[in-house]
């Protein structure tokens, strides 16, 4: 027999009794012998449950219920037993087997235990929407928090790239810096080397080249040249106008000098001013 084999029930029985025969032969010996155990077992159970013993009180009455079946009081009593342990659908059955018995209920008692069943069966309800929302908060948690440390470990990754990225920028600024400056360097270093001398041999080798003869030009007759004028434009200083004159503005103490009656002693220039300019 493997696990998913019913379990047989192969016992051999005792006797030779028609089945549901025992409790009603208990019955009959009990009242031939004078014992009213119907009536003893209700009391009881009656005792029991005033004091507050409903398990006991709900075993006698089952007790009494197997020895007479249709005993409408009992059912009834048990009806009460159950509902006063909140298993409000079982004592209503047990209502409905009292009535079938010929026993009439109390008005408005019924009523009271469907009341009372419903109103269990939406707390029940209640209480199983609010295990599933609690375990929905849970789940909502678990997963805020899930989110949070994912969320941390995103900053701390966008922190080190952030960083890797400076370093990177710094390295390549540096490495630029050094191409220019070797970059200028070779410039420098070009434009400093001397064009090396020409070999004597290689001139002495050279054929001669016959020039024609032309008669001298007459020099040029050198003419002196008078005193210059500058007139001043819009942002001429002083320094300006001997580098546009001179070319450097190294020469701005003379034209001042030159022109001490027009600027009376200042450097200060008004645009219009005509200024001398000596040689």
């Amino acid at each position: 027999m493997n696990a998913l084999d019913p379990i047989p029930f192969d016992e051999l029985p005792r006797g030779a009794a028609a089945p549901g025969r025992g409790a009603r032969h208990i019955a009959e010996v009990l009242e031939d012998r004078g014992v009213d155990a119907s009536a003893d077992l209700y009391d009881e159970a009656v005792a029991l449950a005033r004091d507050g013993q409903l398990a006991r009180s709900r075993d006698r009455l089952r007790m009494l219920l197997c020895l007479d079946p249709h005993d409408g009081q009992a059912h009834l009593l048990l009806a009460k037993v159950l509902a006063a342990q909140n298993r409000w659908t079982d004592g209503i059955a047990e209502l409905d087997a009292s009535t079938a018995c010929g026993l009439r209920l109390p008005p408005g008692l019924r009523d009271s235990f469907e009341a009372r069943r419903d109103a269990k069966e939406r707390d029940t309800r209640t209480e199983k929407v609010m295990a599933a929302t609690r375990g929905e908060l849970g789940a909502l948690r678990e997963e805020a928090r899930r989110l949070r440390a994912e969320n941390t470990r995103l900053e701390r990754q966008v922190r080190d790239l952030s960083d890797k990225s400076r370093l990177w920028m710094s390295a390549t600024v540096v490495v630029c810096v050094v191409c220019v400056i070797a970059l200028l360097g070779a410039v420098f270093a070009s434009g400093d080397t001397e064009t090396p001398p020409v070999s004597e041999e290689i001139v002495e080798a050279a054929p001669p080249v016959l020039v024609p003869h032309e008669a001298p030009e007459p020099a040029a007759e050198v003419v002196p040249e008078g005193p210059r004028s500058y007139i001043v434009v819009g942002g001429d200083n002083l320094s300006v106008v001997s580098e546009k004159v001179y070319g450097t503005s190294a020469r701005w103490e003379e034209i001042r000098d030159a022109n001490e009656a027009v600027l009376h002693g200042t450097n200060s220039l008004q645009i219009g001013m005509e200024l001398s300019i000596p040689d």
